[in-house]
C-alpha cells in the first residue's frame, strides 16, 4: 500500500509537475522580506554548484539513495528528477523575458 507521500511522488514523476494541492512544509516557505536580486542570484549559483558537488560525491562513494525531508529515503536519480521538476515549476513563475527582472 502506498503512503500519501509516495503517491504524491509517483504522481509528480508521472506528470513531471507538482500536484496542484501540494503544499510545501513551513520550513521551505519564503521569508517576509527578500534579498537584493544580485545576492539571490549569487546564492542560487552557489546552491547549484553545491548540489552538483554533492551528487558527484554521492556517485563516487557508491551511495544510491538520499534522505528527502518529505519523501524519506529515495534513489538519487529520483531526487534529481524531483529537483528538475521543482526547478521547472519555479521557472514558470518567472516573467517570460529576463528583461522584466531588474537588479
Amino acid at each position: 500500500m502506498l503512503t500519501l507521500d509516495a503517491a504524491l511522488l509517483e504522481n509528480m514523476q508521472a506528470y513531471e509537475r507538482f500536484v496542484a494541492a501540494a503544499k510545501s512544509p513551513k520550513v521551505f516557505h519564503p521569508s517576509e522580506t527578500s534579498a537584493p536580486l544580485t545576492q539571490t542570484l549569487d546564492r542560487l549559483a552557489r546552491a547549484s554548484a553545491g548540489l552538483d558537488a554533492a551528487v558527484a560525491a554521492l556517485r563516487q562513494s557508491g551511495e544510491t539513495t538520499i534522505e528527502h525531508p518529505v519523501f524519506g529515503t529515495i534513489p538519487v536519480e529520483e531526487y534529481l528528477e524531483l529537483n528538475a521538476i521543482h526547478t521547472r515549476h519555479h521557472m514558470g513563475q518567472l516573467p517570460a523575458s529576463g528583461a522584466a527582472v531588474s537588479a
